[in-house]
């Protein structure tokens, strides 16, 4: 909220210098005390310096509010992926957690730092037009005629780099998974000369990346060239409409200085625009990944009871136990009465695949309980 603030304080004080500007190039043209000359220029570089510490701050708090966003994030799908049930985990692949902890929660960090442009830019595109309006009159609303020509523009773009992107993720997902695969199975793939099979799979996933951010990078580079020629679009219609529409408007020093000087005020807020709707894209598209995660089934953290009053360290009683909740009939461990008492030495031994596995998971909570008893303290 305070970010908000100093925000707003900012973009007011970015529109107190074309007005000292103003009266600036009237005590050049006019005959007044030298001692306003100095004034004016003191004053202008006042502002400057304020906005430059204002806007500072600003940043350094929306970072640090975005980096706590990031970190938060993170945590709680890290400590969703520990406790998602056998049968979510075939749904999330590791790759797929990896993406959500490194990509999506980093883009709500980027977003954070420019969040305040939804309204600012709006704010000073409006404050900018009222003193054009002020300066040019009605020769404006040719160079407003322009920028709404561009917004249909802008919104087309960003549907279709909301589709790559929707795109390049599942790339992304499917060839971090694969590399993963390979590094777990690293001595197979050299025993069996596997690796050059592998490395075209990869490839081929990686070259279908590639094309999908090339095609995004060329719809970003157009959007941005578009709206970093609007301010210059804008200024020339409006003055040449300024000009054309009444013989006695003349485009003296003080009307061309000043307006251009607002025009570009008008660059920046233009110029973000088309960045803050494509972060906007990307945080939706992550925040739908995150949210699909989130909702994934989690392990019931019944399964384990840890009551610190009960006789044995370790209690299971006729405990019966599946891998997930489609094979409740066919569960893998069946009435299991176990009990180990403090500071036991036991070994679980057996045949591979009796159920070793199984029972160590069934006492960490990481399998489906049927019915029965399960104790640590």
């Amino acid at each position: 909220m305070f970010g908000a603030f100093l925000k707003l304080i900012q973009d007011i004080m970015t529109f107190i210098s074309p007005q000292i500007l103003k009266l600036l190039i009237a005590f050049v043209e006019g005959d007044q005390e030298i001692w306003k000359g100095y004034f004016y220029t003191g004053l202008l570089l006042l502002t400057a310096v304020l906005q430059t510490l204002i806007l500072s701050q600003y940043f350094h708090r929306m970072f640090l509010v975005g980096l706590r966003i990031r970190t938060a994030l993170i945590a709680a799908i890290y400590r969703k992926a520990l406790r998602l049930s056998n049968s979510a985990r075939k749904e999330s692949t590791l790759g797929e957690i990896v993406n959500l902890m490194s990509v999506d929660a980093q883009r709500f960090m980027d977003l954070t730092a420019y969040i305040n442009m939804i309204w600012s830019a709006p704010l000073q595109i409006a404050l900018a037009l009222y003193f054009l309006w002020d300066i040019l009159g009605p020769a404006v609303l040719a160079g407003l005629a322009v920028m709404i020509i561009l917004i249909p523009v802008n919104g087309l773009i960003a549907n279709k780099v909301k589709t790559l992107q929707i795109r390049q993720m599942k790339s992304k997902d499917e060839r971090v998974k694969l590399m993963n695969e390979v590094l777990n199975g690293i001595k197979v793939l050299k025993l069996y000369a596997w690796e050059p099979s592998f490395e075209q799979q990869i490839l081929k996933i990686r070259v279908k990346e590639i094309q999908v951010l090339k095609e995004a990078a060329y719809l970003n580079a157009g959007t941005s060239f578009i709206w970093s020629c609007a301010p210059f679009l804008v200024s020339l219609v409006s003055f040449t409409t300024y000009v054309l529409i009444d013989e006695k408007n003349v485009l003296n020093s003080t009307t061309a200085f000043v307006s251009l000087s607002l025009f570009n005020i008008l660059r920046f807020p233009l110029s973000m625009l088309p960045m803050m709707i494509g972060n906007i894209v990307q945080a939706y598209v992550s925040v739908k990944r995150i949210n699909k995660f989130m909702n994934l089934e989690e392990l019931d953290s019944n399964n384990v009871q840890h009551d610190p009053s009960e006789a044995h360290a370790l209690v299971i009683e006729n405990g019966s136990f599946c891998w997930d909740n489609e094979h409740i009939e066919r569960p893998i461990l069946q009435n299991i009465n176990f009990h180990v008492e403090q500071g036991q030495l036991v070994a679980i031994v057996g045949t591979v695949g009796s159920g070793k596995s199984s029972l160590l998971s069934a006492l960490l909570g990481e399998m489906e309980k049927l019915n029965g008893k399960v104790n640590t303290k």
